[in-house]
């Protein structure tokens, strides 16, 4: 069983990371990964099964999550329609993984968005599959899987999920 402390941590950690997403914060969703290493990936849970290397969403350094935040604020910025996120996240393990300091995490986590004429609407559906370092200040992402259950969502994605 993990410390109080840790658990803690990484909720916090998560906590912070739906907060930034679900406010528009790029600057404070990138702040919960890791300086020197961090991923992100959207794949859909069929592609996780069959052992398929494809993913929606493949940001597998730092240099492509500032390329996603410069792409959402500078590029895209005024040519799709915007929409309201909002995140329901559930952790339901939390084991030590292979490197100190380290935890594999797991949660159930679904999201919805409401569009430009107020209808709210399921976005996606299924899990994180988290490596959180936790250091003696705070925790951060070292890697951040969202597998979904849902093979396509309703629309593109803007946003991180």
């Amino acid at each position: 069983m993990l410390a109080d402390d840790v658990l803690r941590r990484i909720d916090d950690l998560q906590l912070t990371y739906i907060d930034a997403l679900d406010s528009k914060d790029m600057a404070g969703w990138l702040h919960t990964f890791q300086e020197n290493a961090a991923e992100y990936y959207v794949i859909p849970r069929e592609h996780v099964e069959d052992n398929l290397p494809l993913s929606l969403l493949h940001d597998d350094c730092r240099a492509r999550l500032l390329d996603r935040v410069n792409f959402i604020e500078k590029v895209w910025a005024g040519i799709y329609e915007d929409y309201q996120t909002r995140h329901f996240v559930q952790r339901v393990r939390a084991r030590p993984a292979d490197a100190p300091d380290e935890y594999d995490v797991k949660s159930n986590v679904s999201v919805m968005y409401t569009d430009g004429d107020g209808h709210a609407h399921v976005l996606a559906v299924g899990t994180y599959e988290d490596r959180v370092r936790v250091g003696p200040g705070e925790a951060r992402f070292v890697r951040k899987r969202v597998i979904l259950d849902n093979f396509t969502t309703p629309r593109y994605i803007v946003y991180p999920l």
